[in-house]
């Protein structure tokens, strides 16, 4: 079936400000949440974003982290690293292996020895959702697609999009395809800062000239509500991608401008795209309204003991005075309250981050990001005196969200001590992933993993935890081999045969322990698999 998905998500744009902590610059992050009087739209979405274009904050997000395929959402970030990276003016030729692609993908009929400009080739791409023009694309920046993907997962990575793996330039379905609504978020806001993009995301027509293999042709951009003749037209639409696959579903990416306020609004596999996107863009122009927050400085803190997390300062810094955001119905500017928050890697003695935080009624608005490791003092340097109290410091203890479940206690007081500081000491080793130990390098060593599993579901409810490390077990094995790393996720280290079957056996017994504590085998069918490819890898060692 035709490859025409066309989720459009909202970019959040992040603002930047200078702040003098260790001579280090800092990166405003985008609003996560806002509380908010007026009923949220009910969608058909299986995932959803919509964000504020201009200062990036999220007016609504379903399932905003949840890796799906994002079938020709692929394209934007294709787009954008041929826009990086090639002269639009410039000439490239469509090769055999660029046409060799599925006939039921979506096309703009591009023949092998065409010789067309990149502008010509980037219209395809962006309008008919043509596999073949990525393909062409990829060709003439990296020589072959297998490079230009490498390159792609390189900018994801880059741009923050950290649930984002690509292995095609192009969306059609793969193994290891996926992305989240966040993750466009990201990318679709980079896109939409890089010169030209917005040509080629928000033509309803293009005319590609004639070659000496093909006539004059005319493509229509498959997003209905960039075009006057479609039903669902909406002139406010500036922008838009579509996408459909089986997998994927159809998925919707849409820019609208009213009021010279611009929203972005993605939808994932839904069968009510153009409905979803509506409600999405009624929702948020309709209850939002902008505003501007003035802004307090910050300083310097020091925790008493080693904590796993944030330490959060008021203090004082150069910061900007103001923050623009979009006030939800319900709230004023007295219901909100501006701090500065930082913190360090007390390893390197660097800066980690040092953000804006916005609350509204005790809730916040804004999540700071915190250092990676457990750590006793941290020092923030100001450039003007700073009076601090105790009260200027709050210590935060940072894991992953899992509820506990099980229960345990005795008439013996140091057996009670030490369950409580194992159940302290697992959450201080969750960071999306299982990890080592708070206070060195936190990586996910497979076998520790293991080793604690039983621990970890006798005490927590942590089946999506472990059910989507599993599936970065599926993305670590090496085709071409069959091997794991020791680490998983790895950059590239851990490979080899030191690790051997007492590491790896991971990926058997923590899908075996989910299905021991919660009947399901989910776990096991996906994994199965990479299972045999690494047992066939065992056999060919003595």
């Amino acid at each position: 079936m035709p490859d025409t998905y066309d989720p459009k998500e909202g970019i959040p744009i992040l603002k930047k400000f200078a702040l003098f902590l260790l001579a280090a610059a800092v990166t405003l992050t985008p609003l996560s949440r806002v509380a908010h009087a007026a009923a949220e739209p009910e969608l058909a979405a299986e995932a959803a974003v919509l964000m504020d274009a201009d200062s990036g904050q999220i007016l609504y997000a379903k399932a905003a982290d949840r890796q799906m395929a994002p079938a020709s959402l692929t394209k934007l970030l294709t787009a954008l690293v041929a826009l990086e990276e090639l002269d639009p003016a410039g000439t490239v030729t469509v090769s055999e292996e660029a046409v060799d692609l599925p006939a039921w993908g979506s096309s703009a009929d591009l023949e092998a020895g065409e010789e067309l400009t990149v502008d010509d080739v980037l219209y395809a791409l962006m309008l008919p959702s043509a596999n073949e023009a990525a393909n062409v694309l990829a060709e003439a920046v990296d020589g072959s697609e297998e490079a230009f993907v490498d390159r792609l997962n390189a900018r994801a990575a880059a741009l923050g999009a950290d649930n984002t793996h690509f292995e095609n330039a192009h969306g059609l379905p793969a193994r290891r395809h996926y992305t989240t609504a966040r993750d466009l978020a990201t990318i679709t806001r980079a896109a939409l800062e890089t010169p030209g993009f917005l040509d080629y995301f928000g033509a309803a027509f293009h005319t590609l000239p004639a070659t000496d293999l093909s006539p004059e042709r005319t493509l229509g951009h498959t997003h209905r509500m960039l075009r006057p003749d479609r039903e669902e037209y909406d002139p406010t639409v500036i922008g838009g991608k579509t996408g459909y696959t089986m997998q994927a579903g159809y998925t919707l990416a849409t820019v609208a401008r009213r009021d010279g306020r611009t929203l972005i609004a993605i939808v994932l596999h839904s069968d009510e795209f153009y409905a979803d996107t509506r409600k999405l863009f009624d929702y948020g122009f309709s209850n939002f309204s902008p505003a501007v927050v003035p802004v307090e400085g910050a300083g310097l803190m020091t925790l008493g003991k080693t904590e796993e997390g944030v330490g959060s300062v008021e203090a004082v810094c150069e910061v900007p005075d103001q923050l623009e955001l979009l006030l939800p119905q319900g709230l004023t500017l007295s219901d909100l309250t501006v701090e500065v928050e930082s913190s360090l890697d007390p390893l390197s003695q660097q800066q980690s981050s040092a953000e804006l935080v916005v609350y509204a009624g005790g809730e916040e608005l804004f999540m700071p990001s915190f250092t990676y490791h457990g750590f006793q003092h941290v020092e923030v340097e100001s450039s003007a005196p700073v009076e601090l109290t105790k009260e200027s410091l709050t210590g935060l203890f940072m894991h992953t969200a899992v509820e506990p479940v099980g229960q345990f206690a005795c008439s013996n007081p140091l057996l009670n001590k030490i369950w409580n500081a194992t159940m302290q000491a697992y959450r201080s080793n969750l960071h999306s992933i299982p990890t080592d130990c708070p206070q060195r390098e936190k990586n996910g060593w497979t076998a520790d993993a293991h080793v604690a599993i039983d621990l970890a579901l006798l005490g927590f409810d942590g089946i999506t935890l472990y059910e989507k490390w599993m599936n970065d077990f599926i993305d670590n094995q090496r085709d071409s081999i069959g091997d794991i790393s020791g680490i998983i996720p790895s950059s590239g280290w851990g490979y080899g045969e030191w690790p051997g079957p007492v590491w790896d056996a991971a990926m058997f017994i923590i899908p075996n322990a989910l299905y021991n504590y919660y009947g399901t085998t989910r776990s096991i069918e996906r994994l199965y698999p990479t299972m045999l490819r690494y047992l066939d890898y065992l056999k060919t060692k003595e």
